[in-house]
């Protein structure tokens, strides 16, 4: 692998030129996304005062609050894995105006070459960085990444040529923008005019890592073909950045590690906690989820640890936090994120900290 190379550039780079085709392979990645629709509707019955008075018979009785954690379990089966994350479809320079008022802006890249099997020529893996989004704009005081994979110039040598199929990024917490102006925040972007061409992603997260699962595998060129690359991928984070391995997954054979500029992003508290201990007792069981939804509809004290009840570790206290912890205690093969099991540090930076420790 060939160490990375460092370059200057102005935003019209990011474009990378004029546009071209680019050949697809046969197999297509269906990425599906879940609706969360139902959620808003059962949270909006959870917080009426009927289901209050409901709650507060139902902790009564140990018959009906297992009830009440069956039904939970059967309204929200999982909220455990990786959450697919919103991608919008933006053009360049347009996508610059949300950093620079004068939309253009100067970045820098890092190439990290690698190979395939039964290839000759090597691939690119570049990612990108930017100056602070300026004062004023929506991206003040952010910072941009950008990503791509191009296979211009490696070609394949036999059938059993593998594809690549995904990268997946230490990337750590995102600042969702809206990159395409509809009035939403979407968590990544992929630039699909201005630009040269290429396949887009679907993207999804869990705790930390950043997985960006190609629509259509890139694979090397074959008889006299351009092989394939990846649209110019944006994703923006308030950190920094520094550089760490990537793990690009190809088709058929195994999980290479490159180098990357991702966000050197910092754990915000360093209180020992066990997540899932919501009452602070040393213990996690049947009371900490109790415990949680009380706090949430009957108006109890607030927990000691709040990051201990954050059982999803998605940096917020509600109603999905019991049901992890429900699944946890009763689901099969589910656990809670780190720290878990064990007294630790919340790996993930959010705004949920921590004031209580450890027994």
């Amino acid at each position: 692998m060939a160490a990375g190379r460092i370059r200057n550039e102005t935003s019209s780079l990011w474009a990378d030129g004029a546009s071209r085709a680019v050949a697809s392979p046969d197999v297509n990645l269906l990425r599906g996304w879940s609706s969360h629709k139902s959620l808003k509707i059962h949270s909006a019955v959870l917080k009426s005062q009927s289901f209050r008075e409901e709650t507060e018979s139902t902790l009564k009785g140990p018959l009906m609050r297992l009830t009440l954690i069956l039904a939970l379990l059967a309204i929200f089966p999982s909220v455990a894995g990786a959450q697919p994350l919103a991608v919008a479809e933006v053009g360049a320079p347009a996508a610059w105006c949300l950093y620079s008022p004068a939309c253009t802006i100067t970045v820098t890249d890092l190439l990290s070459e690698f190979t395939l099997p039964n290839t000759s020529g090597e691939g690119v893996f570049k990612s990108r960085t930017a100056q602070p989004g300026s004062s004023g704009m929506p991206a003040e005081g952010q910072y941009l990444y950008g990503y791509r994979i191009e296979l211009d110039d490696m070609t394949s040598t036999s059938p059993f040529t593998p594809c690549v199929t995904s990268i997946a990024l230490d990337f750590g917490p995102i600042t969702p923008l809206d990159y395409d102006g509809d009035g939403t925040l979407e968590d990544v972007a992929v630039v699909t005019s201005g630009a040269i061409l290429g396949i887009g992603v679907t993207a999804e997260k869990s705790f930390n890592e950043l997985t960006l699962t190609f629509n259509d595998w890139l694979c090397p060129g074959v008889g006299g073909d351009v092989g394939d690359r990846s649209a110019l991928i944006l994703v923006t984070s308030p950190f920094p950045y520094e550089v760490r391995d990537a793990s690009l997954i190809p088709s058929a054979t195994s999980i290479q590690q490159i180098p990357s500029r991702v966000p050197n992003y910092v754990t915000t508290t360093f209180s020992v906690f066990q997540r899932g201990d919501c009452n602070d007792d040393g213990g996690f069981d049947i009371a900490d989820p109790v415990g949680l939804l009380s706090q949430l509809f009957s108006g109890s004290s607030g927990a000691p640890c709040p990051d201990a009840c954050d059982a999803n570790d998605d940096g917020t206290l509600d109603i999905a936090d019991a049901v992890a912890m429900l699944n946890a205690l009763f689901g099969s093969f589910t656990f809670l994120p780190p720290p878990s099991g064990l007294c630790g540090i919340d790996p993930t930076a959010d705004a949920v900290t921590c004031s209580g420790s450890c027994p």
